[in-house]
């Protein structure tokens, strides 16, 4: 497992994928644009990380499902932008820009300049025909989704999302003292970074979360679960209303439980 921070948007330490690759790394997972950290990337450090696999000879597992969700000012650049013998495995669906997570129907393009992994190809059609079970109806209709849904369907979506993110990354920085994160750029979701050392009550992330759902009724996922002490996880999906409610209460709790800036 390879690990990134806030204080660089999230990017891969390609000195540190250095470290970690021996003769049995085959692949590099990446997620862009990024659940749980709501970055997405320049297309400079996209390209970097192609470059590094190049030289270390992995392939890439990239899950872009988020693709088609970046804010305004940012620009998605899919790992398939580049040529390069690298053989890249791209997971999509519905779930996310269609807002149709209940239907299950996902699928991975498969970029192969050299046909390196025909035969992993190959093995990824049996599985998908014994076990997988996808909806035959949505599969069908998957056409017709993609060609005929007019962008002024993710346009509104992207808006409402954008909105609702800028909105709970300022209020966190202004109203909720004790926590910090970034400026939203794509995805569902928010990492919001927790000063332990403000909160004495608290010694982990998940006491801090724990203490919040008690306290306020506020659901969020910490960032112990996901690799990422001293962070928790906020989805921003719900209504407008709600994402206010939820900053009303999570400013409560910061207030009544941080103590002061040193």
């Amino acid at each position: 497992m390879y690990h990134m921070t806030s204080d660089d948007n999230w990017e891969v330490n390609l000195d540190e994928i250095r470290t970690l690759v021996d003769d049995r790394t085959k692949a590099i997972l990446l997620t862009t644009p990024r659940n749980p950290c709501g970055s997405n990337w320049s297309r400079s450090h996209v390209e970097a990380i192609i470059r590094l696999c190049e030289e270390l000879h992995l392939a890439i597992i990239a899950d872009e499902i988020y693709a088609g969700i970046v804010y305004a000012g940012q620009t998605f650049t899919s790992v398939a932008s580049f040529s390069t013998e690298v053989p890249r495995f791209i997971i999509a669906g519905t779930a996310k820009a269609f807002m149709a997570p209940g239907w299950r129907l996902g699928w991975t393009i498969v970029v192969d300049e050299r046909n390196y992994v025909a035969n992993i190809v190959t093995g990824m059609k049996n599985l998908a025909i014994m076990s997988m079970g996808p909806n035959a109806l949505l599969q069908h209709a998957l056409p017709d989704l993609l060609r005929n849904t007019p962008e002024s369907y993710f346009e509104k979506n992207n808006k409402e999302i954008e909105a609702n993110a800028v909105y709970f990354a300022k209020s966190v920085r202004e109203r909720c003292p004790g926590l910090s994160c970034g400026e939203p750029q794509g995805a569902l979701y928010l990492m919001v970074k927790v000063d332990l050392s403000r909160f004495p009550h608290y010694a982990t992330d998940v006491d801090f979360y724990q203490a919040l759902e008690d306290e306020e009724n506020v659901q969020v996922v910490p960032g112990t679960y996901m690799g990422s002490p001293g962070y928790f996880r906020a989805c921003i999906t719900r209504p407008a209303a709600i994402i206010e409610e939820v900053m009303e209460r999570m400013a409560a709790f910061c207030t009544r439980h941080a103590t002061p800036a040193a």
